[in-house]
């Protein structure tokens, strides 16, 4: 049985704070649970970090990335490796946004040759970029 962990748990976990919280929060996440987790949990935590903690979005990226790689934690919907893949990726690209990273990564598991956007530097996350 995998138990699908929601935002509020993911953040509690990785900032520590409300103290209880956080507390049940890695109680858990640090069990032998099977754990799944989704891209868009990820990318909510992500924006919750920046926005209502202040993280800067280095130190948000580092966060998921160390998140994604526990050993009881498994992607829903999406290869574990090409969600660390695409976090790394965003990482070595020092101003890209992280939920494009993901947003390719997601296209690209699902088959698709190409991102419509009208940002023409999603195209650094490795799929081709066609403009409406």
């Amino acid at each position: 049985m995998v138990i699908a962990v929601d935002t509020s748990v993911v953040v509690r976990y990785l900032v520590g704070i409300p103290g209880d919280q956080a507390i049940r929060a890695r109680s858990f996440i640090d069990s032998s649970e099977s754990l799944g987790e989704s891209v868009l949990v990820l990318l909510e935590a992500g924006h919750a970090l920046r926005t209502s903690y202040g993280v800067r979005r280095p130190k948000v990226v580092e966060a998921l990335l160390e998140f994604v790689t526990l050993s009881n934690l498994t992607v829903m919907g999406m290869a574990k490796d090409a969600v660390v893949e695409a976090l790394a990726r965003a990482r070595e690209i020092d101003s890209a946004p992280f939920a494009d990273a993901l947003i390719v990564a997601l296209a690209r598991e699902a088959g698709a040759e190409a991102v419509a956007s009208f940002d023409r530097d999603i195209k650094r996350f490795g799929l081709p970029v066609v403009e409406p």
